[in-house]
């Protein structure tokens, strides 16, 4: 069977990924604090900075930052396509997805905000499907 051949991660790597997820946890929790009143640019600046300063090594994947109409685009981060009007909008609907990386091992996570009835709506069916898989996981 294919579960026979799944390798298990040693103490060390599972240590490095308790480590990287609380390091991810504090940076996604700062993010959120600046989140008011902050531009895109100045959370994309914000996550380097308190993501270095909180021992994340180079990053696994493009941190997405985005703010406002930015959050109707996929792939999109502080710098949604360098255009002057967005990237320096206020923070009001974000989406952040990241994740740092300590001994090479990166843990994602993602985290949204929206007023929006029609994102809510969307989020609570993501924040339904996340919790269902949650109930179906076994070890």
């Amino acid at each position: 069977m294919l579960t026979d051949l799944r390798a298990v991660k040693s103490e060390w790597e599972q240590d490095c990924l308790r480590r990287c997820g609380a390091v991810t946890v504090a940076v996604m929790d700062h993010l959120e604090a600046a989140a008011n009143g902050s531009t895109a640019r100045e959370l994309g600046a914000a996550l380097y900075a308190e993501a270095i300063a909180q021992g994340s090594g180079p990053f696994t994947s493009i941190p997405y930052v985005a703010v406002g109409d930015a959050t109707f685009e996929n792939h999109t981060t502080w710098d949604w396509h360098a255009r002057q009007e967005v990237t320096e909008q206020a923070c009001g609907p974000y989406l952040f997805e990241f994740a740092t990386s300590v001994e090479g091992y990166g843990v994602p996570l993602s985290r949204s905000r929206t007023e929006d009835p029609e994102g809510r709506r969307a989020l609570e069916a993501v924040e339904t499907g996340v919790a269902r898989v949650r109930e179906a996981l076994r070890p």
